[in-house]
């Protein structure tokens, strides 16, 4: 089984980014800003102004997330958005990175 530190290493090591250890969590961190940048973007631009309303509550709601992913559920190809989306944003990080 591998551990989600391995998993991270392996994700780094596949986008061609060489960090000493120092800055391996940092790195860890900005990606994973990004794919949520990325995420919360689709999900916002695919709510209708009713579902948007019901997000804001949910926001300051007892369960947020559990309450986010009941109003998100609904939402009809939501997820292969968001899969569309990351992937994308994968494959600009490996071009980018490929011209460093």
């Amino acid at each position: 089984m591998t551990t989600s530190r391995t998993k991270a290493e392996d994700f780094v090591k596949e986008l061609g980014i060489e960090t000493q250890d120092k800055d391996y969590i940092k790195t860890l961190k900005a990606l994973e800003g990004r794919f949520d940048e990325v995420v919360l973007k689709t999900v916002l631009a695919r709510l209708s102004d009713e579902e948007f309303a019901q997000f804001k509550l949910a926001l300051r709601s007892k369960h947020p997330q559990e309450e986010i992913a009941a109003i998100t559920a609904r939402v009809p190809g939501l997820a292969d958005d968001i899969e569309i989306r990351l992937t994308d944003e994968y494959r600009l990080m490996q071009s980018v990175l490929k011209k460093v």
